[in-house]
């Protein structure tokens, strides 16, 4: 019994040591005429315990589109404040905006898309932020490069 608290407390320890890396190298200036023709999709599947892909790698302001997609038989999320904090957003009334939030919720079998151009060079991490998700394998890397 002693060896299973322990090791319970070693996991649970665990979880809340996750910090997010934002190697922010410099921010750059965007022009607010993106041409949204020419965008780009990046397909992310979340499953149970797995994202896919664990490594983005994207061009300081071009515009994307993000398709992020649950799989999985579980609630999960895509979470990277760092990386939110330096995106311009599409606003079909205001053009770009920035963005407000730090997490994509999606529910089981459901997909959310947003429209985006980084504003930011530099290394991102992202995982699901649901308890211990990110330990089991829900975590990745988001590179903005010029």
């Amino acid at each position: 019994m002693k060896s299973i608290l322990s090791f319970a407390t070693v996991l649970l320890m665990g979880f809340s040591t996750w910090s997010a890396r934002a190697d922010v190298i410099s921010s750059v200036q965007c022009s607010d005429a993106i041409n949204w023709d020419t965008v780009t999709t990046i397909e992310v599947t979340l499953r149970d315990f797995d994202i896919r892909p664990e490594h983005i790698l994207l061009k300081a302001c071009q515009p994307y589109v993000f398709v992020i997609s649950n799989t999985g038989d579980k609630d999960h999320d895509f979470y990277s404040k760092s990386f939110f904090a330096n995106i311009m957003l599409l606003d079909d009334d205001a053009g770009l905006v920035k963005a407000e939030f730090e997490t994509l919720y999606v529910s089981p079998g459901l997909t959310t898309r947003v429209m985006f151009v980084p504003t930011a060079l530099g290394e991102f991490d992202y995982k699901c932020s649901h308890l211990g998700h990110n330990l089991l394998g829900m975590s990745g890397t988001i590179e903005v490069v010029n």
